[in-house]
């Protein structure tokens, strides 16, 4: 391995609400509760993927492949089986820096198609803070 390889998570940018900052918090569905991939992963895999989520969110997605830095950041056991079975269950991929360059490139697409559809929400939301600011001033 002569490239540095990186871990990169797979559909991202469905864990994220905000693209373009560190983020504080990272979305998680309970449609993992139905994913089967997900559902055959022992406990501790499972938990091992979440602490992966947390960590590449806060390596601000350039998150190296080194198990030994990666459990005592997450302060868990991990081996590079267990790396490699949640690559093959589907949840993470291992990538080189010009996979990564790729992956980073995806997501920014991915991210930008999805802009209008944010401001759309933002606006709704504004209008649900209207209205409840004018209902409480009609109720005090």
């Amino acid at each position: 391995m002569g490239d540095e390889q990186y871990i990169w998570i797979r559909n991202w940018e469905r864990f994220q609400h905000y693209a373009t900052r560190n983020p504080i918090w990272i979305k998680t569905y309970t449609e993992l509760l139905h994913d089967s991939a997900y559902l055959r992963l022992t406990s501790s895999r499972r938990g091992l993927l979440h602490g992966l989520h947390l960590a590449f969110a806060l390596a601000r997605r350039c998150l190296p492949l080194d198990v030994e830095m990666l459990n005592s950041r997450l302060r868990v056991a991990a081996k590079m089986s267990d790396l490699t079975a949640l690559n093959h269950a589907g949840f993470l991929t291992f990538v080189d820096s010009a996979g990564l360059a790729e992956c980073e490139q995806a997501y920014s697409k991915a991210i930008a198609s999805r802009a209008p559809a944010r401001s759309r929400d933002k606006e709704e939301e504004r209008d649900k803070d209207k209205g409840l600011k004018a209902l409480r001033s009609i109720t005090s």
